[in-house]
């Protein structure tokens, strides 16, 4: 191991203080809005998708299926999203006119930290955004039994 080299586990620790700066910046931008982040993140996903099920809602955010069913829940109550029941039971979900918009109001709200992170100059974001990369990668679960539920 290179001596200069910071262990994994300081790696790790560096990892959770930005991941903390970044959740309390974006929860606070956000609260007002009456969005959490990770309703935020179905919506961001919903936008870019159009149409998913909780199933694959979970798969792409790393969490289980119920939590995802547990997200959509609470924007559909928020006329967020609308849902509906597809062949075999499974939930349909996609977002509606006031999503789209509530969205774009969060895109708004998270401006600043973006702008922030605009600040770093392009040689750092680019070895930052590769690294992540391949720290994603390396770190990647394995494919779960539930991440394999039909549509």
């Amino acid at each position: 191991m290179d001596a200069q080299a910071p262990s994994a586990r300081r790696l790790i620790d560096a990892e959770r203080r930005v991941h903390r700066i970044l959740r309390a910046r974006f929860t606070a931008a956000l609260l007002e809005l009456g969005v959490s982040f990770a309703q935020f993140e179905v919506m961001e996903l919903l936008h870019e998708a159009s149409k998913l099920h909780p199933g694959e809602i979970g798969r792409r955010l790393f969490v289980a299926r119920q939590s995802a069913d547990h997200l959509v829940h609470q924007l559909r109550r928020g006329s967020l999203v609308d849902t509906w029941r597809l062949e075999g039971g499974s939930m349909g979900v996609e977002l509606t006119s006031d999503g789209r918009r509530r969205m774009d109001t969060c895109e708004w709200a998270l401006r600043p930290t973006f702008d922030l992170l605009d600040t770093l100059d392009v040689a750092t974001r680019a070895r930052l955004s590769n690294d992540l990369r391949a720290c994603e990668d390396a770190l990647r679960p394995e494919r779960r039994a539930w991440w394999n539920d039909p549509f």
